[in-house]
């Protein structure tokens, strides 16, 4: 028993041991963990601590007061995001790079555990307010309002300033040659608060950097030339210093050329092709009015999306000039359309122009018609009928009878000397003929009663409401092929004067890119 209490009374101290190193040991733990851990970058920390001690980043950062800055200012187009022709105001994606010394930020990085550049924010340090001085935002604001990229120092004093920015420019388009056109937008950028004796701006190249132009469907990009220029105002005695950099945009044109140009020729090509059509069909007029009306259409959108200015479009000029030959041809069109109802007599003068001369350059003449032919144009008055119906019925030939009565084209009744005896009534007669027998234009009827007469009258009648007809037809056909000769003359002056119009205007432009 004696042994049992001993034990029982070692196994109470060590639990109560054990309880208390356990204590003692989550509150080292508790206290560890209570302590801060020491900076990964400490140095980096000493050396911002050190170099902004007693900086002030509202000063400049020179030795003496007459020192400038020096400032070295370069570019690089990222890409152009939009451009408005209408207000003529280009927004850009730009990469600005500035470069400049700052001799109190320097240290000697073996100091500082070879720590040889920091970054730090644009606040904290001196920066230069440069800005876009043809600025198409409604705030006139400085670089370090659009972004917040760090500065990057270097043990040396020098700092980089990096900065990814979007700009909206103005830019005065000549839209003279669109779309076939170049755009040169001028971009100045200089410092605003610093004249040239505190802050010498300078182009850090002779051009913009282009090599991570991404590129547009709408322009090419030329090289972006850097031009330094000195400026003097007469608000101060000192002169600024501007870089005015030149972004070269050249036009694609194959957009415009597929859905403007040629669309319109296909057009005007399609009116004058109604010249085809018959001029007393109604679709003619239709067609016409139709293409005109598209035209309109299209001269619209050009307009809409171009600045009012003195200067002409070339695309409108284009459109002006289609438009107006549609419009001459509807004006022309209706002036053929009542010729080709007419059904009067053609005047000389107007036969012989056009439907001789005029038809044979047109390649127009009319192939030989059986019963024009047979119409004789000298005469008519002593002709009974021109188509030979009545030959085929009657005989040409004087057909003699005992009362000798003879009845010529015209509806007369010649009579001869009944009372002779044989031979010589029958001279007689002959005699009277003998001028119509020559021309075979004389029929002798076998009897001259009554019915004679009536049916000389009958004949006369039927022969002049043929004649009418005939002549009618025939001045119709006339006028029929006038407006087939005019039809052709005008696609041919039309087809010629829309390609010649065409190149002339496309013409114009002084480089075409396609």
């Amino acid at each position: 028993k004696f042994e049992n209490l001993i034990l029982e009374d070692l196994l109470v101290m060590m639990t109560k041991q054990t309880i208390l190193l356990c204590l003692i040991l989550m509150i080292c733990l508790m206290l560890c963990a209570a302590q801060p851990t020491p900076p990964a970058t400490s140095s980096e920390g000493r050396l911002l601590k050190f170099i902004f001690q007693d900086y002030n980043p509202n000063a400049r950062p020179v030795v003496r007061p007459t020192d400038s800055v020096s400032l070295k200012y370069d570019i690089a187009l990222k890409q152009i995001l939009e451009i408005d022709e209408k207000l003529q105001v280009v927004t850009f994606n730009f990469w600005v790079r500035q470069y400049w010394t700052d001799p109190l930020l320097r240290w000697n990085p073996s100091d500082w555990n070879g720590t040889a550049y920091v970054a730090v924010s644009p606040d904290t340090i001196w920066k230069p307010d440069i800005t876009l001085y043809n600025n198409a935002e409604r705030e006139f604001q400085g670089f370090d309002a659009f972004g917040k990229t760090r500065v990057t120092i270097y043990s040396d004093g020098s700092c980089v300033w990096l900065l990814p920015i979007i700009l909206r420019s103005q830019c005065k388009m000549n839209l003279l040659y669109f779309p076939f056109d170049e755009q040169y937008c001028p971009l100045v950028f200089g410092s605003w608060a610093y004249d040239g004796g505190a802050l010498n701006l300078t182009n850090r190249s002779p051009e913009g950097d282009l090599s991570s132009f991404s590129e547009s469907g709408e322009f090419n990009i030329g090289p972006m030339k850097a031009v330094k220029h000195t400026t003097l105002y007469g608000c101060c005695p000192n002169p600024y210093y501007t870089i005015e950099y030149t972004v070269h945009m050249i036009r694609r044109a194959k957009f415009y050329l597929f859905n403007l140009v040629i669309p319109g020729v296909l057009i005007a090509l399609l009116t004058i092709f109604s010249f085809f059509l018959p001029p007393l069909c109604g679709e003619r007029t239709g067609l016409i009015i139709t293409n005109f009306l598209s035209l309109s259409v299209y001269i619209l959108m050009v307009s809409d999306n171009v600045p009012p200015s003195s200067n002409i479009p070339l695309l409108v000029e284009f459109y002006t000039i289609l438009i107006s030959e549609i419009g001459i041809a509807l004006i022309l069109n209706c002036m053929i359309i009542p010729l080709a109802a007419r059904n009067t007599p053609m005047p000389y003068i107007i036969k012989k122009i056009f439907l001789q001369k005029l038809a044979y350059v047109t390649l127009c003449r009319r192939p030989d018609d059986v019963r024009i032919d047979k119409i004789q144009n000298e005469n008519n008055e002593d002709k009974l009928f021109n188509n030979g119906y009545l030959n085929s019925t009657f005989n040409e030939n004087i057909i003699f009878a005992n009362n000798k009565h003879v009845v010529t084209s015209n509806g007369k009744i010649m009579t001869g000397d009944h009372k002779q005896n044989g031979n010589h009534g029958y001279h007689n007669l002959m005699n009277n003929a003998a001028p119509m027998l020559r021309e075979r234009r004389v029929i002798k009827v076998a009897s001259a009663d009554e019915p004679l007469y009536e049916m000389s009258d009958k004949l006369s009648a039927i022969h002049d409401i043929m004649k009418d007809d005939v002549s009618e037809k025939k001045n119709s056909s006339d006028w029929e092929q006038l407006t087939l000769v005019l039809d052709r003359f005008f696609f041919a002056i039309f087809f010629v004067t829309i390609f010649v119009s065409v190149g002339a205007i496309l013409g114009k432009a002084p480089k075409i890119t396609m």
